[in-house]
């Protein structure tokens, strides 16, 4: 399958992905308290008041990334070390991230494959309603692909719309996007 990444090349990589990460959201989540605290708010409590596209607002999009981003980060990667032994999971050539937001399911999938020896994909397929969340996903995946080694897409797609995906993969991604359509009348 290739090498296994040493865990020093490991550091450095999750390093330039968090570098980027502060790039991207214009700052440190320190530096985005109150704004991290309200976008925390539209997804428990005020979620009736949560605005419409609030992830192309430059600063909210931040702050969910600076805060969400390196939250949900490990998820996929624990997951996939508790499972894909048992499992006899294959590294997929095609993936498809519904909902990406910034990236975190497939910066977590990139992160674990690289630590653990697997080809990248040939083809990552990034889905969003936000086109901010579209190019912040872009840019922090960027630093973990080789672009001559995976074709990167993105696609603005609003997912209500259940005839818009026309995408397939080998494996599909849906991470959080749930919560982003809660329920009752909304949903």
């Amino acid at each position: 399958m290739g090498n296994k990444m040493s865990s020093s090349a490991s550091s450095k990589t999750v390093d330039q992905l968090f570098n980027k990460l502060e790039k991207v959201c214009h700052g440190r989540p320190r530096s985005l308290a109150d704004e991290i605290q309200q976008v925390r708010s539209w997804l428990t409590d005020r979620r009736d008041k949560r605005p419409s596209g609030y992830m192309n607002h430059p600063i909210y999009f931040s702050a969910y990334s600076a805060y969400h981003l390196p939250l949900h980060l490990p998820e996929l990667y624990w997951i996939l070390n508790q499972t894909a032994g048992r499992l006899d999971l294959k590294p997929p050539r095609t993936v498809l991230d519904l909902g990406c937001g910034p990236g975190t399911v497939s910066l977590s999938y990139l992160l674990w494959s690289q630590k653990n020896g697997w080809p990248a994909p040939e083809e990552l397929n990034l889905v969003d309603f936000s086109k901010k969340a579209l190019d912040g996903a872009r840019e922090l995946t960027n630093t973990l692909i080789d672009p001559a080694k995976t074709q990167l897409r993105t696609h603005k797609i609003h997912l209500h719309d259940k005839k818009a995906v026309r995408l397939k993969a080998d494996w599909i991604f849906l991470g959080h996007v749930l919560n982003e359509w809660g329920n009752g009348p909304r949903a």
